[in-house]
């Protein structure tokens, strides 16, 4: 077959194509990005953007316009028959973001479509895929205008990944299907502005007799409002503004008024899967593979961080390395998409039970539940998407030297274990660059490529110029190296005089942390040997030497 004309065809411009599409532009990956709809959607549909994600827009380069837009939320309220039972304390996780981002999606895509171009990249619009066809060293497809205009074109890549939502034409073509339930609750949908005599920003969930609702507060007096429908409510065409008024009313407060409706509709929420997220040279990512209820604002934000774990790995194939490392995007991603769509079904379920007597055990459990810092944590952590991790991942891995001692101890004097490979690389803070001046660790991970982070601890004497320069040798253009010591570790080194960074990762020892692209450690190697640096490069992921 003739050779490709370009590298990656991303197919549908939403949030998670544009990340893809982005990253792909970072790091010089030829690609298309194309999409149906001859101008972007202005609906606000997702609305929250979590702490984990904006970590990765960080990492990324372009969180700034994200905050300046949207409207930070740092708690939550779950109200039971009109009282409050439950809160939800973003503000107590201990990361740089501890809030959801409330911004309609249209500006997210607004948004991250500008940071595309800044990297040299464009949305091709009104073009959409109706063919493929794929052998061992490429895809070709057929691309055809959205405007009437019967022209096609013909066009051969090496990957093609289906970024195109719920109604995938790519999954269709590679060709599978979701495997889920496909008939659930119904759903009032609501972007309006309002009048409501109630703190502001907070996100509200109750839970009545007579339903669930709640709401999203964005910017100003506008807000997302969201109502769980029965059968006989709704079911004559699109609802209406006043529609909307009365049931929220009703199930959320009887003091809202909403001033001008912006989306009103009504949707019926579906659960599924793809059974892999790989089909030779074809991938899919964000709701072409999973979809599922919008019940805590999951699903952009992982579709967006599918995004960010492809697009390395996509990046690196096209530079040599095995095309085995894209198994690894099922390996790692699909359990998340799974854990997604299963929690989701089940609080779907528990919050619309309308039985009297499992009504008030579920009431009762929410209440015990909520008075149990522990359990409020982990949930707020999943909330955030902070526990994500892939120790299981075929390409993450340590070499650990017999008798190292895996326990270090913070500042504060907590008792931490070593990182494990896969585990997402917390930010640390208090910090100082080789001027001086304050830092922290995420400012000087890179954007796009692994960082080696050789860590020395608090009274090392290790020579960190050569441990910098083994890692540089052993890992190539692979990775970016970065020295964290002591003030006297030389003058390229950030200084830990309190041995931060290696409290936060469980260093005891002179060690080297392999950060991937999308923030996870990749390899941990204790000493750090230049040997098992090669092995993670060569043999793990499979790139040969530059």
């Amino acid at each position: 077959m003739g050779a490709a004309d370009v590298d990656v065809l991303v197919v549908g411009a939403g949030p998670v194509g544009l990340t893809l599409a982005a990253e792909l532009a970072r790091a010089g990956v030829s690609h298309r990005l194309i999409d149906r709809a001859a101008e972007p959607s202005q609906l606000s549909r997702a609305a929250g953007i979590h702490s984990r994600t904006l970590e990765l827009l960080e990492r990324s380069g372009t969180v700034e316009p994200f905050l300046d837009e949207g409207l930070a939320v740092r708690r939550g309220e779950i109200a039971i028959d009109g009282e409050v039972r439950a809160s939800i304390e973003l503000a107590e996780l201990d990361v740089r973001y501890p809030f959801i981002l409330d911004l309609p999606q249209a500006r997210t895509e607004a948004l991250l479509t500008d940071h595309l171009r800044v990297l040299g990249g464009e949305v091709e619009r009104g073009i959409g895929l109706v063919d493929l066809h794929q052998d061992d060293a490429g895809v070709d497809v057929t691309l055809q205008r959205t405007d009437g205009d019967d022209t096609t074109e013909a066009v051969r890549c090496r990957w093609v990944v289906g970024c195109d939502g719920g109604h995938s034409t790519v999954r269709d073509l590679a060709p599978t299907k979701l495997k889920g339930s496909f008939k659930g609750q119904r759903f009032l949908l609501v972007d309006a502005h309002c009048e409501w005599d109630v703190d502001w920003p907070v996100l509200r969930m109750t839970l009545t007799a007579h339903g669930l609702a709640g709401s999203f507060p964005f910017r100003g007096d506008r807000a997302r409002f969201f109502a769980q429908l029965h059968d006989d409510q709704l079911t004559d065409g699109e609802p209406g503004l006043d529609d909307a008024q009365a049931l929220l009313a009703d199930l959320l407060s009887p003091s809202l008024r909403l001033t001008e409706g912006l989306w009103v509709t009504a949707i019926e929420l579906h659960h599924g899967q793809v059974p892999r997220y790989r089909f030779g040279r074809v991938l899919l990512a964000g709701d072409a593979a999973h979809i599922h209820s919008p019940a805590g604002g999951q699903g952009m934000n992982t579709g967006m961080q599918d995004a960010w774990n492809l697009a390395w790995k996509l990046a690196l194939v096209t530079r040599g390395a095995g095309e085995a490392l894209l198994d690894s995007y099922d390996a790692e991603r699909h359990p998340v998409g799974a854990r997604v769509v299963s929690a989701t079904t089940r609080a779907g379920r528990l919050t619309t039970i309308q039985v009297p007597g499992i009504r008030n055990l579920r009431n009762a459990l929410v209440t015990a539940m909520a008075g149990r810092p522990g359990i409020r944590h982990r949930f707020e952590e999943g909330l955030a998407e902070l526990d994500i991790g892939y120790p299981h991942s075929p390409v993450v891995g340590e070499q650990v030297a017999h008798g190292t001692d895996r326990h270090a101890r913070t500042p504060d004097g907590e008792a931490v274990d070593l990182v494990e490979p896969g585990a997402r690389v917390p930010d640390v803070d208090g910090l100082h660059g080789p001027d001086g001046a304050p830092t922290d660790l995420g400012s000087h991970l890179a954007a796009g490529t692994h960082t080696a982070v050789v860590v020395l601890p608090p009274g090392s004497e290790a020579d960190a110029d050569a441990l910098a320069a083994g890692a540089a040798s052993a890992l190539g253009d692979l990775a970016e190296v970065v020295v964290v010591a002591g003030p006297d570790a030389g003058p390229t080194a950030l200084v830990d005089g309190d041995g931060r960074v290696a409290g936060a990762l469980g260093v005891a020892e002179p060690t080297v942390v392999v950060i991937r692209p999308d923030g996870y450690v990749g390899f941990v190697a204790v000493p750090p040997d230049p040997a098992a640096l090669a092995h993670y490069r060569h043999d793990l992921l499979e790139l040969p030497t530059a």
